[in-house]
């Protein structure tokens, strides 16, 4: 048995070397230096570029795919790296969707230092999902210096930056009612939500509790012009407790140009 696992372990590694090299024409991924605000905060950014066909996955694939990992273990001067995610194009695989980017995107990156006058360090371990017409996890290693006296403003992060779904205002809202309900092991989620004006018609939504171990499905819609019904699904991994709460949801509605953000019910 433990003959069998080295085996098929330098079979891996050995394919690897040879996949990695097909893969750089695939996938070109570079750390943007961006700029220091005059609150500390570094706005930098990951640009990612795909051979023609080919796509990526937004952080939550849809139906399927890979959940894109962002790993900065071994950064210096990093308290927080905040990935921004602009709103993702729908696609329809095999009969299942799926959300992502194809061609070219940045991920605008937020970075809080843990001392705003000096040197970032960031390294970044990442693994990310490539597809064409299979799926393939692609691991890569990057590092960059951000540094304190880099203050002018990159127009391309800025663009992606506005490309994010943005918070929608109390005075958008006619009403918003949201439910929960347990079944069996599952948690079904649901929301009724008027708008005060005819809303822009959505593709999907995401439903997100953060901070707990709830990963809720891509939910069924039903909308009109300024009404929008929301039914998700939600599986819990692991035996840890946690506190559910309305005003911790948040709701990503994913249009076809332009997205936005519902934060609590």
């Amino acid at each position: 048995m433990k003959f069998i696992f080295i085996a098929i372990l330098i079979f891996l590694i050995s394919i690897k070397s040879v996949l990695s090299k097909e893969f750089s024409e695939v996938l070109e991924l570079e750390l943007l230096k961006g700029w220091r605000n005059n609150n500390g905060i570094h706005y930098g950014g990951l640009k990612v570029k795909l051979k023609s066909g080919w796509k990526t996955y937004w952080r939550h694939p849809g139906e399927t795919g890979f959940v894109p990992v962002f790993d900065w273990t071994g950064s210096q001067n990093l308290s927080m790296a905040k990935v921004i995610w602009p709103n993702p194009k729908k696609f329809n695989d095999e009969g299942m969707m799926t959300l992502g980017y194809e061609d070219f995107v940045i991920l605008p990156i937020e970075f809080t230092p843990l001392n705003a006058g000096k040197l970032i360090k960031a390294k970044l371990n990442i693994t990310l999902g490539i597809c064409e017409k299979l799926c393939i996890p692609v691991a890569r290693s990057l590092t960059i210096k951000l540094r304190a006296s880099q203050t002018a403003i990159d127009q391309d992060i800025i663009e992606y930056l506005d490309k994010a779904p943005q918070l929608m205002l109390k005075n958008e809202f006619k009403s918003i009612k949201c439910d929960f309900k347990a079944e069996g092991k599952n948690l079904i989620f649901s929301a009724d939500i008027g708008f005060s004006k005819d809303h822009v018609p959505i593709e999907t939504a995401l439903v997100e509790l953060p901070d707990s171990n709830i990963w809720f499905s891509i939910p069924d819609i039903e909308q009109s012009a300024n009404y929008l019904k929301i039914f998700a699904k939600g599986e819990k991994s692991g035996v840890e407790t946690f506190v559910l709460s309305r005003k911790g949801i948040s709701i990503t509605l994913i249009g076809k140009n332009e997205g936005s953000l519902i934060q609590g019910c």
